[in-house]
C-alpha cells in the first residue's frame, strides 16, 4: 500500500492598511509631522528598500515604528524615486547616454508622495479616521486610505 503525502503550505494574511499621503515635503519632515501629530516615534531605517529594474535602482525611504503597548507597526516609505539610469552603451556611441528614471512603490497609485503602512494585530484602527487625522496636518495637501483588498504590488510592501 504506498502513502500519499500532501503538504499544506499556509501563507498568512498579514492584516495592514494603507494610507496615502500627498506631500511636496522631504520625508523626514514627513516623518516628524507624523510624529508629532499623531504621537508616533517614527525612525529611519538603516536601509533603503531598493528595486531593481532594468537599467536602473530604485531606493525608496523607509521609516519605522513598533508600538508594543497597541500591538502596531507604522512604516513610512516614499512611494517615488526619480534618478539616472546608463543604458548600454551601443557600438556607434562613445559613452551611453543618461536617462531621466522615474519608478513608483506603488504603480497603481503613482501620484502618492508617500505610503503610512500599519500592521495590526487586532484591525480596530479605523483607515478613514487615521487618514482625517493626517489630513487635519496642514503641511500634508490630501491623505486617504488605500484599497489592499484590489492593490495589485501587495509584494512590495513586505520589509522584513
Amino acid at each position: 500500500m504506498s502513502r500519499n503525502k500532501q503538504v499544506l503550505n499556509l501563507i498568512p494574511e498579514e492584516d495592514f492598511l494603507l494610507i496615502g499621503i500627498h506631500c511636496q515635503w522631504e520625508a523626514y519632515r514627513v516623518a516628524y509631522l507624523l510624529n508629532k501629530e499623531l504621537d508616533l516615534r517614527l525612525k529611519r531605517d538603516f536601509s533603503d528598500l531598493d528595486f531593481q529594474y532594468k537599467h536602473a535602482t530604485a531606493f525608496y525611504p523607509v521609516f519605522h515604528y513598533n508600538d508594543e503597548k497597541a500591538y502596531r507597526e507604522y512604516y513610512l516609505v516614499g512611494n517615488k524615486f526619480q534618478g539616472i539610469s546608463q543604458p548600454e552603451s551601443t557600438s556607434s556611441e562613445l559613452f551611453g547616454s543618461e536617462i531621466v528614471f522615474t519608478a513608483s512603490l506603488i504603480p497603481e497609485h503613482k501620484t502618492v508622495d508617500y505610503i503610512l503602512k500599519v500592521e495590526e494585530a487586532d484591525g480596530n484602527l479605523s483607515p478613514k479616521g487615521l487618514a482625517s487625522k493626517i489630513n487635519a496636518i496642514p503641511q500634508i495637501r490630501i491623505a486617504y486610505a488605500i484599497n489592499t483588498e484590489t492593490l495589485k504590488s501587495k509584494e512590495n510592501l513586505i520589509f522584513n
